[in-house]
């Protein structure tokens, strides 16, 4: 069972390798999710490869160090949506709000 804290009024927990966490960003205002990534060829998981200091992802880094996003992660749902690459792309590029599901990798 994950550990949780309060956090802003919401449940964030500290995920250990092989839990996944979840990212909320509420406002997107078409700012872009700063981040490199890759979906996997062994699962339809979009593989973190970078993120970048300028984006949602970073911002987010920095409110909520417990659930950090760290290279090596895997962006298993995007807004209720598991499984489908396409739909979750088209999520991550239009969705003003997003609700992310990662698995820590470490």
């Amino acid at each position: 069972v994950p550990e949780y804290r309060e956090v802003e009024g919401e449940k964030f927990h500290t995920a250990k390798a092989g839990e996944e966490y979840l990212v909320v960003i509420s406002q997107r205002e078409g700012r872009p999710l700063g981040v490199d990534a890759a979906f996997s060829k062994v699962s339809p998981t979009l593989h973190i490869l970078k993120v970048k200091p300028d984006g949602l992802l970073s911002s987010w880094n920095v409110a909520h160090p417990d659930s950090r996003v760290t290279e090596g992660d895997h962006l298993v749902e995007v807004n209720g949506v598991r499984w489908d690459k396409e739909q979750m792309c088209q999520l991550l590029t239009t969705a003003d709000q997003l609700e992310l599901k990662l698995l820590r990798s470490r």
